[in-house]
């Protein structure tokens, strides 16, 4: 039997069987407006529910505005990101403005991968966000 993780999103765990196979990698793909960036943050919040660390990448929108869209479902991420269960990596801003004093993951030059590579492993290696103590 294939342990499965649930989403929490109604009707997807039933069309899925139980939720996504563990361990397996899901790409959303889908035109503007079809729910992929609502689908990813409601699939962290319900995570982040359940005790579960999670991360979002920040690549299209100003990590700001990807907070406040949250939280207008009721998806405040502050807190959990202030206990270390959630991690906001800004590949958007690039570090200019007031982003750099806001923000703990950020990738300062978006076309180099390895950048971005190493950020999102600080972010991912953090010790709350792997069951470490912080």
């Amino acid at each position: 039997m294939i342990k499965r993780v649930e989403t929490g999103i109604p009707g997807m765990d039933e069309i899925l069987h139980g939720g996504i196979p563990e361990r397996n990698v899901v790409l959303l793909s889908g035109g503007p407006g079809t729910g992929k960036t609502i689908f990813s943050q409601q699939f962290l919040w319900n995570g982040l529910q359940m005790g579960e660390p999670g991360i979002y990448v920040a690549l299209e929108e100003h990590p700001v505005q990807v907070r406040q869209n949250m939280a207008q479902f009721g998806w405040d991420v502050k807190p959990y990101e202030e206990r270390g269960m959630f991690a906001m990596v800004d590949a958007f801003t690039a570090g200019i403005g007031k982003s750099k004093e806001y923000e703990k993951y950020i990738v300062h030059d978006l076309t180099d991968i390895r950048e971005f590579i190493d950020v999102l492993r600080q972010a991912v290696n953090y010790p709350a966000l792997t069951g470490g103590v912080l």
